[in-house]
């Protein structure tokens, strides 16, 4: 008879980017357009449950009365008061901020001509 052998499931490894969480701080609340904070979108998707903290790439700008809101009264009653998808607006974030960083990375850098450069010839007269 063969031995089973335990498969062991690896923990998510929970993303942590500084840039990102100031990214989404920089965005109004996506309720009420007041100044925003994080809020890290957790949930069975995550791969950690609605107990720990996701990763700081699945956050949303929620200000403080709403994020404390969404806490209080739970994911699904906050979504349905306002008609939110909590899931596909980070999505949208993340999406937007990798055609901004794209579109950074495209663009020409402007600066001085290579030394030796100009008409191309270093002959002297």
């Amino acid at each position: 008879m063969l031995a089973v052998r335990e498969m062991r499931v690896p923990k998510p490894h929970t993303h942590r980017s500084k840039q990102y969480l100031e990214y989404i701080r920089t965005m109004r609340c996506l309720v009420c357009q007041r100044s925003g904070q994080a809020h890290h979108v957790g949930g069975p998707e995550s791969g950690r449950g609605y107990a720990h903290k996701g990763s700081d790439y699945r956050t949303i700008p929620l200000c403080y009365e709403h994020h404390y809101e969404l806490h209080d009264d739970g994911r699904e009653t906050f979504c349905i008061r306002y008609g939110l998808d909590l899931n596909l607006r980070m999505i949208k974030l993340m999406e937007d901020r990798i055609v901004e960083l794209e579109a950074k990375l495209a663009k020409p850098k402007l600066g001085r001509p290579k030394k030796g450069g100009g008409n191309g010839s270093n002959a002297t007269k």
